[in-house]
This record gives structure tokens, sequence and C-alpha cells, in this order.
């Protein structure tokens, strides 16, 4: 795999992550969507519960780890419902900050993405994003409920409209 080196054998190109990142929002997608089939709509039409604490990343794929929210942002909690989505495609962004931050550093980058998503400017309930990419390839789970399944994305204030929205830290 590129981008392997030996302090970090986990490490993934940018490209690779989104590959990666893609292919969790599509495996989020058609188990949600498995899910809704044997339910017939009511348990989607329904906020989403969050997710309890987790330290350890999950497993979404073969090879593919995504760090809970609970990694960098257990005190954060959305300020309002977080509802499911119907995916069509995946859009990708970058948070307008350095790529520079230290290893580990993402988490502190994203907890300010929080911070300002959710400020009386924005007014946002969450972080838009259901992803986060550091520049080390570690992929985080941004909105919650978001490794539950599809959740609706808020980079407008709105609905993307289909949409599963990831982004790159930096």
């Amino acid at each position: 795999m590129s981008g392997v080196c030996e302090s970090h054998p986990q490490r993934l190109t940018r490209r690779e992550a989104i590959v990666r990142t893609g292919l969790v929002a599509a495996s989020l997608a058609v188990m949600a969507g498995a899910a809704a089939e044997a339910d017939r709509g009511p348990a989607l039409a329904a906020p989403l519960r969050l997710l309890g604490p987790a330290a350890a990343p999950v497993q979404v794929a073969p090879g593919l780890f995504v760090r809970p929210r609970s990694a960098w942002g257990a005190d954060l909690p959305p300020k309002g419902p977080i509802n499911p989505e119907t995916v069509q495609f995946l859009l990708v962004h970058h948070t307008a900050s350095p790529n520079n931050y230290p290893a580990g550093g993402s988490r502190e980058v994203i907890r300010s993405t929080y911070a300002w998503h959710t400020s009386k400017t924005k007014g946002w309930t969450d972080v838009c994003y259901e992803f986060f990419v550091d520049h080390d390839g570690v992929v985080y789970e941004g909105r919650a409920g978001a490794l539950a399944g599809p959740v609706i994305a808020d980079a407008t204030g709105g609905s993307q409209g289909f949409a599963q929205l990831v982004c790159m830290v930096g």
C-alpha cells in the first residue's frame, strides 16, 4: 500500500482515504437501506440514537477502521436531532485550516470545526460532515450517528440532498 511507513503502518494517502471513506458511506447506505426494507419505514423516520462511548476504532470494511465520535467529541453532543438520509452520492470538502498540525492534532481541528458549526453564527445542530479524514489517513466519525447509518448532512444549514459529506482535515 502506498503511503505506508514504519512509524505509521496504517497510514493512507488522501486518495486512498477518499476511496475508502466512499466505501464507508456506500456500505452504511446499503445497510440502512436493508434495515429500512426489513422494517418498512418507521425505523428510519425517527431520529437516530447516538452510539454509546467507544474508545476503539470500528472496522467497517476489511482493513478500514473508523474512529468513533467519542475519539474527538464525547463531551460535544449534537444540539438538535440528527435524521437519517437516503444516500445517492458523496461530497468531499476540506477544513479551512493548515495541514501541518502534529500527529493526533486532527482531534483539535475537528473540535474547533464543531465549535464553529454549532456557534451562534452558523447555528447548526452538529458538525456538518459525516466523516473526517486527517493527513495521516485516519478516518473519524463526524456527525452524530454516522457510524450507525447515513444521516442528513448540513453544510448549508439544511440537507445537501441525498449526499454524504466527507471532510479532509487541513
